[in-house]
């Protein structure tokens, strides 16, 4: 049902070299643990302000490049590109189409667009922000929402579609209203929010560092770099997880390490591994990152996501100044602040 859909190619990749930014901590400041705006008074007209300025000026700023680009450049513009369905200027409302188990607690959700002929409008990379109201609020003079950020796992050009994983938490108010959604059912969604621009061959290596659902923002991004055959870049990914049912797109992305031996090597490493597991076990290590991680250069890059915990640990990486900890294993081991992004 989705297997086809996950394989697909990405389209080309933008121009640009890779522009992290803070806007994902900036978001994660916003919620607390459990996904939920600090404010709940005023956090949906708060969060839908800022949203709408930051997107605002995105718009203005790329618009104004484009025109200055065709001019500059003696160019006629797209004719007509596929109707971007999602936006930074208000909460788009997308119907659930379908689901598929993807392991213990986790689905992959496929809402339809708006339109049949409609694209997302998420690229490499970004994410969407989901609302949910909190049950037993829906009827009060102003309800009480939870907010919470999702990377789309499909392919920038599906049509009519987007998917996502979600995993679901004990304490997670977003994903267990999300994993209560039934075919037909509604789901507010912004963006979609930028992390960074890709370009093909920027990097000789990229070395990966993902645990749970940190896997999303890493698929999109294979993505990108697997389905394009004018990219060389190789890539190593370190996948943790607590269990072998917790690995979430585990066959997708066997399927495209089959596909791409000379570019794409998985390494998972389970905290509680079962008997005569033969990969890495325990928690991230010194040991396992220099083993399995692309060696420090100007050609590499590191892209880590995950628990807070395990990227406090891996590096400083992201961390406001006045919260900063010491250096983490990555930099002990040589990488420097320019060649490593936490997502």
């Amino acid at each position: 049902m989705f297997n086809s859909a996950l394989s697909r190619a990405a389209a080309k990749a933008p121009t640009g070299l890779f522009q992290q930014t803070s806007l994902n901590a900036q978001t994660r400041m916003y919620m607390g643990a459990a996904g939920r705006y600090r404010n709940s008074r005023c956090g949906k007209k708060a969060l839908i302000l800022g949203l709408a300025v930051a997107g605002g000026a995105y718009y203005y700023y790329n618009r104004k490049n484009e025109k200055n680009r065709v001019a500059c450049e003696g160019i006629e513009p797209n004719i007509k590109s596929p109707e971007k369905a999602l936006s930074l200027m208000g909460w788009t409302t997308l119907t659930l189409r379908e689901t598929q188990d993807m392991g213990e607690n986790a689905k992959l959700f496929r809402f339809n667009l708006p339109k049949e002929d409609q694209v997302s409008g998420h690229t490499t990379s970004s994410f969407i922000m989901t609302s949910v109201v909190k049950p037993g609020t829906e009827k009060n003079w102003w309800p009480t929402y939870f907010y919470r950020p999702y990377t789309p796992v499909s392919a920038e050009g599906d049509v009519g579609h987007i998917d996502i994983v979600v995993k679901k938490y004990k304490d997670g108010n977003s994903s267990k209203s999300i994993h209560s959604l039934k075919p037909g059912d509604k789901l507010d969604v912004m963006g979609p929010l930028k992390t960074f621009k890709y370009q093909e061959n920027s990097y000789k290596s990229i070395g990966m560092i993902a645990a749970g659902s940190g896997i999303t923002p890493m698929f999109q991004l294979l993505h990108k770099i697997l389905d394009n055959s004018e990219d060389k870049t190789k890539v190593n990914l370190l996948y943790c997880n607590r269990t072998e049912d917790d690995i979430l797109l585990r066959k997708e992305l066997e399927n495209m390490a089959a596909k791409n031996p000379e570019r794409l090597q998985i390494t998972y490493c389970l905290t509680q591994p079962p008997l005569n597991w033969e990969q890495e076990s325990g928690r991230v290590s010194l040991d396992m990152v220099k083993k399995h991680m692309p060696e420090p250069s100007s050609a590499t890059k590191i892209f880590v996501c995950g628990p807070e915990g395990m990227v406090s640990t891996l590096t400083s990486c992201g961390c406001w100044w006045f919260f900063k900890r010491k250096d983490g294993i990555l930099e002990e081991l040589g990488y420097d602040g320019k060649s490593v992004c936490s997502l």
